[in-house]
């Protein structure tokens, strides 16, 4: 307890499997509107962007966030969308709506997350990209009058680099 382990003055070390190399973590507070496309690097709003440079070649890379609220303006798409990209390679989307019926008017809504990765793309930096959206018009994260605050519809991201 207590001692730093300095890996910089062995040269170069070879971490083992598993071991997380790298983490980035923030919350963003983001809300807007979508105009209706298919999950893609520029499509929907973009709730968060970072370059990343994995220290790895060989490592994994795991895209993280809390849920995400998402719903159409109105019958015109039912297909609400949470994605990641690594500049237009896609990382993962999730697109599980419940069924329209169950809501008021019809309009559909969905509480989506992310829990993705990819392996590395080598030790270059690439943009990665957490956009939400739709194939109608929609709200991503919408600010309601039953919101606590805004700073209660935070989204947390979690980017992690573990050794291969």
């Amino acid at each position: 307890a207590g001692k730093t382990l300095d890996l910089k003055s062995q040269g170069s070390v070879t971490m083992p499997s598993g071991s997380v190399l790298q983490v980035i973590n923030t919350n963003v507070q983001v809300s807007g509107t979508n105009t209706g496309d298919a999950p893609s690097s520029t499509a929907g709003l973009e709730i968060y962007s970072v370059s990343f440079t994995p220290i790895s070649a060989t490592s994994r890379i795991i895209v993280m966030t809390s849920s995400v609220m998402s719903q159409e303006l109105s019958n015109v798409g039912d297909k609400r969308w949470l994605g990641a990209w690594a500049d237009t390679t896609q990382i993962g989307v999730n697109s599980a709506t419940p069924h329209a019926n169950v809501h008021v008017a019809a309009l559909n809504n969905a509480m989506q997350s992310l829990n993705h990765g990819i392996n590395s793309w080598g030790t270059t930096a690439k943009t990665i990209r957490i956009r939400g959206g739709g194939d109608g018009a929609g709200y991503v994260n919408l600010e309601t009058v039953y919101d606590y605050s805004a700073s209660l519809r935070e989204i947390g991201m979690t980017i992690m680099e573990i050794q291969g």
